[in-house]
């Protein structure tokens, strides 16, 4: 199921509803070839994943607290999957908006640094809409606020295509961040919107607030703002 939630000159915006993580990233694989042989609009794509740990490039299996299941492949009952972003570990479950840009970057975007920089701006600013002072940690990738990590990021190119993307914890069950050590950092606590704001956030304005984010910021990136 897909909902096509808006478009303007740059982006189609789309949002996939709930479904499991291998078929989103099957489909998100599927539009990066198109996007690689030239057809489609680059596109956003917004996902709730059922209960998911994935393992980046980057990912230590020490940082799987109790591992447990056959052939180590759940941990607390959740699966664990291997995934080609970057970064380490991390957990995706329903109340946490994951948000897939698959964009075919212009020779003027193609700054890595810049670019994760501009998705943490639109994580930013989203937060701060819902009245939460959220900002960045040096040399920690994400958004944080006083509490913990709000939002993760973990990206990969290929052919200069970025896919994967950001993760926002919204209303999620925190305590699942348990079963691991969040990005491989010790001793981080984890926060969501709605733990930060005290009362409830819907889903569907946490969505709307990032559409209209992502255009601005993503202006002022691809002109070296």
């Amino acid at each position: 199921m897909q909902n096509i939630l808006g478009e303007d000159r740059r982006f189609c915006y789309i949002d996939w509803g709930r479904r499991d993580y291998a078929s989103a990233v099957a489909e998100m694989m599927d539009f990066v070839e198109r996007r690689i042989a030239g057809h489609d609009k680059d596109t956003i794509f917004f996902v709730e994943h059922e209960p998911v740990i994935t393992m980046g490039r980057r990912a230590r299996e020490e940082h799987l607290v109790g591992v447990c299941g056959a052939n180590e492949k759940s941990v607390a009952g959740i699966p664990v999957v291997p995934t080609d972003r970057g970064g380490d570990v991390t957990l995706h479950a329903p109340g946490q908006l994951v948000i897939y840009p698959v964009i075919k970057l212009k020779m003027r975007e193609q700054r890595l640094h810049d670019l994760l920089a501009a998705y943490e701006e639109v994580l930013l600013r989203t937060a701060r809409t819902f009245g939460i002072d959220a900002f960045r940690v040096m040399g920690k990738t994400g958004a944080w606020t006083g509490c913990g990590k709000l939002a993760s990021i973990g990206i990969h190119l290929r052919r200069w295509i970025t896919y994967h993307g950001m993760a926002l914890n919204v209303s999620n069950d925190l305590s699942l961040f348990d079963a691991i050590i969040p990005c491989g950092l010790h001793g981080i606590k984890m926060t969501s919107l709605e733990a930060e704001a005290g009362h409830r956030i819907d889903m569907e304005d946490v969505k709307r607030e990032i559409l209209n984010q992502f255009p601005a910021v993503w202006m002022a990136f691809s002109q070296g703002g």
